[in-house]
C-alpha cells in the first residue's frame, strides 16, 4: 500500500493508524475497535491527535513495551515503564536498522509492542520516529487525556477473621471470611508489632493479638498487633453543681469475660497464620487455606444480603481514617431510616471542634444489616435483680422507660440495662465486627441502635440510641478509644491502675502529677501569669492551667481546664484533648495507614519515578498532590533543590529548569500550620517527597539549510534524546 492509499485508507476511516519509519511508510496498523496494535517499535513517538471540530476526549490507555530481541546488529536495554495521571510513556534505547514496508498487518510476540485500549471514537493516532544518523530517537508518548484523574486505588483479595479471646488467653476463630479491600495488597505489607499508645485503655492492661503471616520458607509477610477495649465503659449524665457550664460524667466500668479482634491478613501463597494472646494461653497456628477448607467449615462473617455505601469518601482508605457507621434494630423495610439516622449522626459527631476541621481526613462508610424485629431490649424494674440477669433491671430509671419489659429480635443483640445500669446499651461486639468484613477498609466502628431512648456505651464498638444528645457520648468515647485520652471527672474507680508522669508509667495526654511548670507537658499552652496549680474559680475558666482533680481522683492528679469534653457533657474539647486529636491522626497507630495521614497524597508525587534522568538543556515538571484540612489555614508548600528553598514557589507544581549535567535533589515540603498544635510539634505535621534528578549533556543538533529549519522547529517539540526521561520534560523555551 503506498502513502497516498495509506491516505486515502486514513479518511475513509479515521480509526486508522498510520505508522511511519525514518519517514517510510512502515504498515498499516489497527482499527478503532480493535484492541492490538501491530507493528509497533520500540522508539515510537506516539501522539493523540482530535479530529477538527471535535471536543477534546479522555482516554484510557493501559500498555507494555519491550525492544525486540537483541542481535549482532542491535544494542537493547530494558525499557523503563511508567503510567500517569494524563501523559504515558514507554521508554527505550535501540540502535536504528532498516526495516521493510509491509502491505498487511502483523501481530508483535506477546511483550513486544503496545496494547492500547481507547474510550476514544474518532481519535487519530500516528506513530513516527526521528531519524539520526547514529541512533533512533527515543520514544515519548504522550497520550492527550485532559483532566484526567488517577485512577482510584484497586482493592485486592485478603482474608478476615474475627478471633475471640477468653480471659485465659484461649484463642477461637468465630467466623472467616474473604474478602476485598483496599489497604492491603496481595504481596502482604510488614506493619510491625508496634507497642499499643499510651491511652485510658492501655493503662487497663489492654488485651493484645499478635497476628503473623510467615511464608513457606519461613519469612515473615505479614505482622500486626492488634488491642481491644477489655472493658465496657458506661459514662453517664449525673446531677451539675450549680453554676457549671456542663453536666458532670461520672464513669463505670466493667471489665468483659472475652474480647474480639478483627483479624485482616494478606493471602500469602502457602502462608501459616499464627495468633499469640497476651494474656498467655495456647498460640494459635494454623495455614491459610485451612481456614476455607475445615470441617466443619467456619461460618461466614459477614451477613447475607448485607449494603455498604460510602456516605462521604474523601480520598484512598490508604491514607485516610475510616469510619464505619453500623446498625441494629432496623428491619429491611428500614433502611433508609438506618441511613438518615447514620447521616445524622456523622453529621453531629464532626460538628464539634476539632473533629470538623478534619472531617476530609476521613472516610464515612456505612454498612445496612436487617434485623427481624426493630428496636433494642428494655428489661423491666426488679428491686435486687443482679446485674448479670438479662431478664429484669435493678435501676429505678427502669420504672419511667415506656418500653420497659419489650424483648426484640435484633441481629446484634442491642439491649438497655447492661450490667443494672439502665441507660448502658451495649451489642455484641464480635457479631459486629464479623459483619463488619462486608467492608473490610474500616479502622474504627460505630453502632447506631433503632431506639430513640437515651443511651450508649464505650469499648471496642461505642454503642448509641438515636437520641439527638447522645451523638455527645460518641464523641467523648472517640476521645477515648482513638485519641488516647483520660477521663477528667473525679468519680472514684477503685483499682485502676496508676499512673505518673514523674516515676511512671506516664499519664494520658490530659492527665498529669507533675507541677513543676517547666515540666508540666502542656506548659506550652499555659501563660506565665497563670498559677501553678491554677484555682478552679471564673478568672481561670477559660484558660489552660493545672485544675486538680482527674482521672478517678479529687487530688494528686491534675487535667488542663476547668471544663472540657472529656470531663462533661455540652462543653467542647480543650485545648489540649484537640491538639492531641491532630497529632494522633498524623502519628498513626490507630489502623491504615499505619504511620498516620500524609500530607502529600501517596501515589500522586509526579515524575512517578524517585530517580529522574533527563538532557540537558531541559525543563522538569515536579507535582504533588496536597491534602487539605476541612477548616483552617491551608498547608503551606515550598520547593527546595540541593536543601536550599526556592523563594516564591509555593504553589503544588514546580518547573526546574536544568542548569547543566550534574546530580541534584529536588523536594517538595508541606506542613499543615493549624493553630491547634504548638509550634513545637510542627515536625510531626509535615509530609515531604524528594526526586534525585540526574542531568547529562545534549547531543549537538545537526546545522540543517535555511528550508530545514521550519521542519525543525515543528518538530522540537516532541523530540526527546535517546536517555530514558521523566514525563513532562520539555526543551527549554518549549512550554
Amino acid at each position: 500500500m503506498d502513502s497516498e492509499a495509506l491516505n486515502r485508507a486514513h479518511k475513509t476511516d479515521p480509526g486508522m493508524l498510520v505508522l511511519t519509519r525514518h519517514g517510510f511508510l512502515h504498515g498499516y496498523l489497527m482499527r478503532r475497535r480493535r484492541r492490538r496494535v501491530y507493528g509497533f517499535g520500540t522508539g515510537d513517538l506516539v501522539r493523540s491527535v482530535v479530529p477538527s471540530g471535535k471536543k477534546p476526549a479522555f482516554m484510557s490507555v493501559g500498555w507494555r513495551c519491550a525492544p525486540p530481541a537483541a542481535s549482532a546488529s542491535r544494542r537493547t536495554r530494558a525499557p523503563s515503564r511508567a503510567f500517569h495521571t494524563s501523559t504515558a510513556a514507554c521508554y527505550s534505547e535501540r540502535m536504528a536498522t532498516p526495516t521493510t514496508t509491509e502491505a498487511a498487518p502483523h501481530p508483535l510476540p506477546e511483550g513486544r509492542g503496545l496494547r492500547a485500549e481507547s474510550r476514544m471514537k474518532e481519535a487519530r493516532l500516528f506513530f513516527t520516529t526521528l531519524f539520526f544518523p547514529h541512533r533512533a530517537a527515543l520514544l515519548a508518548a504522550l497520550l492527550a487525556g485532559l483532566g484526567a484523574l488517577a485512577a482510584p486505588a484497586r482493592a485486592a483479595d485478603m482474608h478476615y477473621a474475627v478471633v475471640r479471646q477468653s480471659d485465659d488467653g484461649r484463642l477461637v476463630i468465630a467466623c472467616h471470611e474473604r474478602v476485598q479491600a483496599e489497604t492491603r495488597g496481595p504481596t502482604g505489607v510488614v506493619e510491625g508489632l508496634a507497642e499499643i499508645a499510651p491511652g485510658i485503655l492501655a493503662l487497663a492492661d489492654t488485651p493484645t493479638l499478635d497476628v503473623t503471616v510467615a511464608a513457606p520458607d519461613g519469612r515473615v509477610r505479614y505482622e500486626e498487633r492488634l488491642s481491644a477495649s477489655g472493658v465496657i465503659r458506661a459514662e453517664l449524665p449525673a446531677t451539675a453543681a450549680a453554676g457549671t457550664p456542663g453536666v458532670l460524667l461520672p464513669g463505670r466500668f466493667f471489665r468483659l469475660a472475652s474480647v474480639s479482634f478483627a483479624v485482616r491478613t494478606p493471602p500469602v501463597a502457602g502462608g501459616v497464620l499464627r495468633l499469640r494472646s497476651s494474656a498467655g494461653g495456647q498460640p494459635v497456628e494454623v495455614a491459610l487455606h485451612e481456614l476455607e477448607r475445615r470441617s466443619p467449615p467456619l461460618p461466614r462473617c459477614s451477613v447475607p444480603g448485607s449494603r455498604v455505601r460510602a456516605a462521604r469518601r474523601a480520598g484512598s482508605p490508604a491514607n485516610r481514617l475510616d469510619i464505619l457507621y453500623m446498625g441494629d434494630g432496623y428491619r429491611a423495610e428500614e433502611a433508609a431510616k438506618f441511613a438518615a439516622d447514620a447521616s445524622a449522626l456523622e453529621s453531629d459527631f464532626f460538628s464539634v471542634s476539632p473533629y470538623g476541621e478534619y472531617r476530609s481526613y476521613v472516610n464515612s462508610y456505612q454498612l445496612f444489616t436487617a434485623s427481624p424485629e426493630s428496636g433494642a431490649d428494655h428489661p423491666p424494674y426488679q428491686a435486687g435483680c443482679s446485674q448479670l440477669d438479662l431478664g429484669c433491671c435493678a435501676d429505678t430509671d427502669a420504672l419511667s422507660d415506656p418500653l420497659a419489659g419489650t424483648y426484640v429480635n435484633s441481629l446484634f443483640s442491642a439491649r438497655f440495662c447492661t450490667y443494672g445500669i439502665h441507660r448502658l446499651l451495649t451489642a455484641n461486639t464480635s457479631a459486629v465486627l464479623a459483619a463488619a468484613a462486608a467492608m473490610a477498609d474500616w479502622d474504627m466502628v460505630m453502632l447506631v441502635v433503632n431506639d430513640a431512648t437515651y443511651g450508649g456505651s464505650g469499648g471496642t464498638v461505642p454503642v448509641t440510641s438515636t437520641d439527638p444528645s447522645a451523638v455527645t457520648i460518641m464523641q467523648h468515647e472517640f476521645g477515648h478509644s482513638f485519641t488516647g485520652l483520660a477521663d477528667e471527672y473525679e468519680s472514684p474507680y477503685p483499682g485502676f491502675p496508676a499512673c505518673s508522669d514523674v516515676s511512671g508509667p506516664a499519664c494520658e495526654p490530659n492527665v498529669t502529677d507533675q507541677t513543676t511548670r517547666e515540666l508540666v507537658k502542656w506548659n506550652g499552652w499555659i501563660s506565665p501569669d497563670t498559677p501553678l496549680p491554677t484555682p478552679e474559680t471564673s478568672q481561670y475558666e477559660d484558660l489552660i492551667g493545672l485544675f486538680e482533680g482527674a482521672r478517678y481522683v479529687s487530688s494528686g492528679k491534675y487535667r488542663p481546664k476547668q471544663w472540657c469534653a472529656m470531663r462533661a457533657n455540652g462543653v467542647p474539647f480543650c485545648a489540649v484533648c484537640a491538639q492531641e486529636f491532630v497529632l494522633r491522626l498524623y502519628g498513626g497507630g490507630w489502623g491504615i495507614p499505619a504511620a498516620g495521614v500524609e500530607l502529600i497524597e501517596p501515589g500522586s508525587a509526579s515524575p512517578e519515578e524517585e530517580v529522574v534522568e533527563a538532557t540537558h538543556p531541559a525543563m522538569i515538571d515536579f507535582s504533588v498532590s496536597v491534602l487539605q484540612p476541612t477548616a483552617g489555614p491551608a498547608p503551606t508548600i515550598r520547593w527546595y533543590v540541593d536543601d536550599a528553598e526556592v523563594v516564591g514557589q509555593q504553589s503544588a507544581t514546580f518547573a526546574y529548569q536544568t542548569t547543566g549535567p550534574g546530580t541534584i535533589q529536588v523536594q517538595a515540603r508541606v506542613a499543615d500550620p493549624t493553630p491547634l498544635v504548638l509550634a513545637s510539634f510542627a515536625s510531626e505535621l509535615e509530609s515531604a517527597h524528594a526526586w534525585t534528578l540526574t542531568v547529562t549533556a545534549g547531543t549537538p543538533v545537526p546545522v540543517l539549510p535555511a528550508a530545514g529549519a521550519g521542519l525543525l522547529a515543528l518538530l522540537a517539540a516532541a523530540l526527546v534524546r535517546s536517555q530514558p526521561a521523566p514525563r513532562r520534560q520539555r526543551e527549554v523555551g518549549k512550554q
